[in-house]
């Protein structure tokens, strides 16, 4: 009795990491900033999560 209980749980937990997984890239999205030598810095402060910081060429 105490397994089936215990493989119940465990089916609702995979079924929700598996909705999780599949509903996660809807809410969560990134953007891509271009930033160079003389501004980088500046924006550094303004990123979220899930952001990428493009770094163009510099000397």
């Amino acid at each position: 009795m105490l397994f089936a209980i215990e493989l119940k749980y465990l089916r609702l937990f995979a079924l929700a990491v598996i909705i999780n997984l599949l509903l996660m890239p809807k809410f969560v999205s990134g953007a891509v900033i271009s930033a160079d030598p003389t501004n980088y810095r500046d924006l550094i402060g303004g990123l979220q999560f899930g952001d990428t910081l493009q770094l163009a060429a510099g000397t």
